[in-house]
């Protein structure tokens, strides 16, 4: 939690990743369709907490520890904890840092010719062949 030394919720940019924060546990939990929900609008990270603190939802049902921490800090975020609102937003952070990390270890070694990056109608040089950019050889 160095890097979020000094960071406190009135502090725009740190608040908004909180809320981010929030925002995907509470679509995990399915209280909101989506980050563009209406009902979001003009919402603050402590604004996200007190509405997450009344659904009394038990973050022990979720195995993602970001989502989880996001449920259990909620009650001390509402009521304007900035090392709860750290706590989330580092857990958050690692959460992000793993996926890449797992994503990367999973292309490693592949190239773009792999089918892993060809789309349904791509052709070995990734163009798609609906485009006519994909050249099937002489003519």
């Amino acid at each position: 939690m160095h890097q979020l030394q000094g960071q406190t919720l009135s502090d725009p940019k740190f608040n908004n990743e909180a809320r981010n924060a929030m925002i995907r546990a509470m679509m995990a939990a399915g209280m909101i369709s989506g980050p563009n929900d209406p009902r979001l609008h003009g919402m603050n990270a402590q604004d996200c907490a007190r509405w997450m603190m009344r659904a009394n939802i038990d973050p022990s049902k979720f195995s993602d520890p970001s989502i989880r921490a996001a449920f259990r800090l909620a009650g001390r975020i509402a009521n304007g904890d900035t090392d709860a609102a750290k706590e989330l937003v580092a857990t958050a952070r690692v959460q992000q840092q793993d996926k890449i990390q797992a994503a990367m270890r999973a292309l490693h070694g592949k190239t773009l010719a792999d089918p892993v990056f060809l789309g349904p109608g791509q052709g070995p040089n990734g163009a798609s062949s609906a485009c006519g950019w994909y050249h099937h050889g002489p003519e």
